[in-house]
């Protein structure tokens, strides 16, 4: 009989872990969804698509260093009891947000320099100027 209840107990520890990882999957996959649209949106609607994925990578950036930011403040005021929880979770947010627009910020700025250079290179190394390029049209018409 106890062998019963403990197999009884596993597989409904099993299903209850199952369940909550599809729920996360499903929620990542939303928000995911969310925010290449409303970059794409963004981008669409300024005519721009750098603004757009600039956009898209300082929403990344605030929302995932957020949620390191509270667990972080979270785990911090349960060790020294700092301050309630609610107030070490509305910090984490505060500063979640803040160094999440610097961080992605700084993404994008490097990104976007390393993206100038690698291109620069690329012309360089197959002496595509804007003359060529432009003969090159006019070749294949």
């Amino acid at each position: 009989m106890i062998l019963f209840g403990a197999i009884v107990a596993f597989c409904a520890l099993v299903l209850t872990l199952t369940l909550i990882a599809i729920f996360f999957t499903i929620l990542a996959i939303l928000i995911g969804g969310g925010l290449i649209s409303t970059s794409i949106l963004v981008g669409y609607k300024k005519r721009s698509a750098k603004k757009g994925f600039k956009f898209f990578v300082i929403s990344c950036c605030i929302l995932l260093t957020n949620i390191v930011s509270v667990l972080l403040f979270w785990f911090l005021n349960m060790v020294y009891k700092y301050f309630e929880t609610e107030v070490s979770i509305l910090f984490g947010i505060i500063v979640g947000s803040f160094i999440g627009y610097l961080l992605g910020i700084l993404i994008f700025s490097t990104s976007h320099k390393i993206l100038n250079y690698l291109t620069s290179k690329f012309k360089k190394r197959f002496n595509l100027t804007k003359e060529k390029q432009d003969t090159d049209d006019k070749v294949l018409t």
